[in-house]
């Protein structure tokens, strides 16, 4: 069986707590509490990038954000 992929958001997000997405998705009954997580980044990126607020559509911001939280700098 191959090796699950895991979502490079989701991978942040369970790094942010202290677990891997394995860990991480059997201690979650749902997606609640990384749809409120990644919520969050996305206002601290936008409190930032106040210039970008809206324009979430551009591939260059999605890079940037992913980079941002995949570091833990948001």
């Amino acid at each position: 069986m191959a090796e699950k992929e895991w979502n490079p958001r989701y991978v942040a997000y369970a790094k942010a707590h202290g677990k891997t997405p394995e860990e991480m998705q059997a201690s979650e009954k749902s997606n609640a509490g990384f749809m409120a997580w990644i919520n969050e980044k996305w206002r601290k990126w936008d409190h930032i990038h106040p210039e970008l607020y809206g324009k979430h559509d551009y591939d260059w911001v999605h890079t940037q954000f992913d980079d941002m939280i995949s570091r833990g700098v948001i």
